[in-house]
């Protein structure tokens, strides 16, 4: 059976929003008023485990993404990719063990998370049919998450999304 490569997690970069006296002991001052070491790796997963009954889905799934990284999740047709990158994103609340976002332990449920750890973790749904609202544009469905966040003005949104569409003519 054939590999088909359909996720890539990619970061950019460090936390926002750090304050001097947190970054000043190697730490950062995240939305929740919770401290994350600045010398964490961006993304960690620890020995994720999933289990539906008696079939173990994720086993033990390590994996660290440090800021600038770029990583592939390469695997045949139900080897799990799909089912790890939710658990990541926080749609899937049912395995075990450890994700964390620059050091700190995530809740397993998006619900339950902080706007900021939202915000740094975002799913790209893989099927244009079911992620693209036909009676929006393009610019349109790209503004949502800004305006969700509270990132910026109109005026600011708009212009971040004119540009990215720029990039990619």
């Amino acid at each position: 059976m054939a590999c088909k490569a359909t996720h890539i997690l990619v970061s950019t970069g460090g936390a926002k929003g750090a304050t001097e006296a947190a970054g000043a002991q190697g730490r950062t001052a995240s939305a929740d008023g919770t401290a994350a070491s600045a010398t964490a790796p961006l993304l960690q997963t620890t020995d994720v485990a999933l289990a539906c009954g008696k079939a173990r889905i994720l086993d033990g799934i390590n994996l660290t993404l440090e800021p600038g990284d770029c990583t592939l999740l390469l695997g045949e047709s139900g080897s799990g990719k799909t089912t790890l990158s939710r658990c990541i994103a926080g749609l899937n609340d049912d395995y075990s063990v450890a994700v964390r976002l620059r050091g700190t332990e995530l809740a397993k449920s998006m619900r339950k998370r902080t706007n900021e750890q939202r915000v740094g973790i975002q799913y790209v749904f893989q099927s244009p049919f079911s992620s693209l609202n036909p009676c929006r544009s393009i610019g349109q469905s790209l503004t949502v998450p800004l305006e969700m966040s509270g990132a910026g003005t109109a005026t600011t949104r708009k212009a971040q999304v004119e540009e990215a569409l720029d990039s990619v003519r």
